[in-house]
Parts: structure tokens; C-alpha cells; sequence
């Protein structure tokens, strides 16, 4: 196999070859591939962003679906959860926290494999919920979601924040 077949040069139609070359002794910035789905997406997640600002919540959750399932397809977990926590703050904006919860628990889900950095983000998005929906309901939806009961460092964690939240101005 040729090298120019290899990788698609992001300069267009050149071979890879002519664009390495001055990307390699600096005479020319890189630009890194990005493959046509994955930007499509980024237009979506755009697209969801406007459209949430204008308020048109079912527009947005479209929007951030088709975004989410080709960054799910393309592996790319950290843009993929991040889209889910779009998707999510639309579905609380429209009261519907019983959906959320489903779309936060994927988050979790993700970011506890993939970016632990969020993971505190994550369990503020839980709490949220959880202060939302009540014990009761919250526990059905994450049995349903996971087939366990929402336990040990989870359980503590979620809770806690919930009563953070509870006793801030």
C-alpha cells in the first residue's frame, strides 16, 4: 500500500507525501484529519445548541441525538458525553426528569470508563434528579436503567450532592 493511500491528506486532493513534508519541518500548521461524519455531527451539536437557545426543545433533542450516535459510532466518548449533558439539560428544561435521569446514568456510564474528570459533573446532574424525582422514583429508573440499585460510593456520592443542593441559597 502506498502512503498517499494510506490517509486522507487534509489538504484536499494531495498526496500525502506534499503536505507532510511542510507540516513536518514546520513551514505549514497542521490540520488534522477529520472524517466527514464527525464533522456533520459537529454541525448537528450546533444545530441543537441554537435551537435550544430559541427554545425548541424537541428540535434540540433531534439534534442531539443524530450527534450523539455518530460520535457512539466513531468512538469518540468525550464529545459523545458531552452531548449526552446537552441532551439531558434540554430534557430538564422541558420537566422531563425521568428521561433525563436515563440520559445522565448513560453519562455516568461513559465517563467512568472514559474521562473520570467529569465524573463530579455527573453526580451533580444526578442530584439534580434525584431532588427532582424523589428516592422512590429515582431508584426504579436506575434499576430499570442498570439492573441494580443505586448503592455504595454511587448512592453516597449522589446523596450528598442532593443535599448540597438542598441547603444552597
Amino acid at each position: 500500500m502506498s502512503i498517499d493511500k494510506m490517509r486522507p491528506s487534509p489538504k484536499g486532493n494531495l498526496p500525502l507525501q506534499d503536505w507532510l513534508v511542510p507540516v513536518l519541518y514546520q513551514q505549514e500548521p497542521y490540520t488534522p484529519f477529520v472524517p466527514k461524519k464527525t464533522s456533520a455531527a459537529r454541525e448537528y451539536h450546533h444545530l441543537g445548541i441554537v435551537a435550544q437557545e430559541q427554545r425548541q426543545f424537541d428540535v434540540a433533542v433531534d439534534y442531539y441525538q443524530k450527534t450523539y450516535k455518530v460520535f457512539e459510532q466513531f468512538r469518540d466518548w468525550r464529545k459523545a458525553s458531552q452531548t449526552l449533558g446537552k441532551w439531558g439539560r434540554v430534557l430538564e428544561a422541558q420537566e422531563n426528569y425521568a428521561e433525563a435521569l436515563q440520559i445522565y446514568i448513560s453519562t455516568l456510564a461513559i465517563d467512568l470508563e472514559h474521562n473520570e474528570e467529569w465524573l463530579g459533573s455527573d453526580i451533580n446532574d444526578l442530584a439534580r434528579m434525584l431532588q427532582q424525582l424523589g428516592e422512590s422514583q429515582f431508584q426504579t429508573i436506575w434499576r430499570e436503567a442498570t439492573g441494580k440499585e443505586c448503592a455504595g460510593e454511587y448512592h453516597k456520592a449522589i446523596w450528598a450532592a442532593r443535599d448540597r443542593l438542598e441547603t444552597e441559597p
